[in-house]
């Protein structure tokens, strides 16, 4: 595979992206992969299918989808993954997406929430000192905390959700083995059995939870059914738990290591080193992507990570600069499918690094191997062991 400008299963590239994004940019911006996707690598290019309802979302689910059907010939039986995703807002189109996307909007309040982000960081940092896992330990607690508050889910529950989520966020991954299919699935019944005994339980006893919420609009609306509720639950802790915890770690990483000055700018962080590094759709029609034809219903894979380190858009893009203007970064998407929970992720992420910088005054990272997990769509650091003293 060496010789392939596409080989993002290279130990090297799971490392480092950004090496193997810049020679796509710059020797073949619109490239055809050897499993037949076409890699777009460009900023100009990203945004403009983003934006663009000639392609719609879903490859995902259809290739999970796909996936379920041909291990169901072979006697596997992986439908509880379809049950867990059915729903999940970034993998639908018109016209179900905007209802559902409406719906979840109107019930999730904001009031309260960055109280409850300052108080559980707090709650988090007081009981760190000396040598930690600032990752384990700190970037992804206070979001799967803050979630399960925001969400209604009991505290004692949070750690099982954590762990189930790891292997839920492998959903959005660009390629998948029969082993991840079989972890997959194992998360997906779980999820499904966990959040439909919650449903149950918030509909004898209500409370002000986003669950509740949720319930009493659906019965309103009559939108969804059960499965799809549900299916709507999982995503909003998985995609709430997973990618702002892996924000904070990383955000925090680079600051430390590139002994950033940090003023709140936040969003040249996430142009930096964005947590969601791919998203997918695919042709309605035949179309051509910086002068190359794409026949209709073909797979692209839009490399958002690639986009936001594009010279053309971001100046000396491999450098952190905290006083650039990088607010047009695609990290939570673009167009119809921009992330709802942008502003959670934004609020967390900021009152996460304030919080860590005035409970240490003295923090190095320590020589270590840092590992990346291997999903290409969200990137997302293993560990990361730190020195704080306060």
């Amino acid at each position: 595979m060496g010789n392939l400008l596409w080989s993002p299963l290279d130990p090297a590239h799971i490392n480092d992206p950004y090496l193997m994004y810049k020679r796509l940019r710059h020797e073949s911006p619109v490239y055809r992969s050897q499993t037949g996707e076409y890699i777009i690598t460009r900023y100009a290019d990203v945004k403009s299918i983003l934006k663009n309802t000639d392609y719609r979302t879903g490859n995902r689910l259809e290739w999970l989808s796909r996936g379920i059907t041909y291990f169901k010939n072979r006697d596997e039986d992986f439908t509880d993954i379809y049950k867990a995703i059915n729903s999940f807002i970034l993998f639908l189109n018109a016209p179900d997406h905007g209802p559902i996307r409406n719906m979840v909007v109107k019930a999730w309040s904001d009031r309260e929430v960055h109280e409850m982000i300052t108080t559980t960081a707090d709650e988090i940092l007081k009981d760190l000192n000396g040598t930690f896992d600032l990752v384990n330990d700190y970037a992804r607690e206070l979001p799967a905390i803050v979630i399960a508050r925001i969400m209604g889910i009991p505290m004692n529950d949070y750690r099982y959700l954590q762990k189930l989520g790891v292997s839920m966020i492998s959903s959005l991954n660009l390629y998948h083995s029969w082993k991840d299919f079989v972890e997959l699935n194992e998360a997906s019944a779980l999820f499904v059995k966990y959040f439909a005994e919650l449903l149950d339980a918030k509909q004898k006893n209500p409370d002000r939870g986003l669950v509740s919420r949720l319930l009493a609009a659906n019965e309103k609306e009559k939108l969804l059914r059960q499965e799809q509720l549900i299916s709507v639950l999982i995503f909003l802790f998985v995609a709430g738990e997973e990618t702002t915890g892996a924000s904070i770690g990383t955000s925090l990483r680079n600051i430390i290591q590139h002994d950033i000055k940090y003023n709140g700018n936040v969003d040249e962080l996430f142009r930096f080193d964005p947590v969601v590094q791919i998203l997918g759709r695919i042709t309605k029609t035949d179309s051509i992507v910086n002068g190359v034809n794409i026949p209709a219903n073909s797979a692209l894979t839009l490399v958002v990570g690639s986009a936001n380190r594009d010279e053309s858009q971001f100046p000396n893009p491999d450098i952190i600069d905290v006083n650039r203007s990088a607010g047009q970064h695609l990290s939570f998407g673009y167009g119809t499918h921009f992330c709802l929970g942008e502003w959670l992720g934004k609020l967390q992420t900021q009152i996460a690094i304030e919080r860590f910088f005035i409970a240490f005054k003295d923090i190095t990272i320590p020589d270590q191997n840092i590992e990346w997990n291997t999903n290409l769509s969200v990137r997302v650091m293993k560990s990361l062991i730190v020195n704080a003293k306060k």
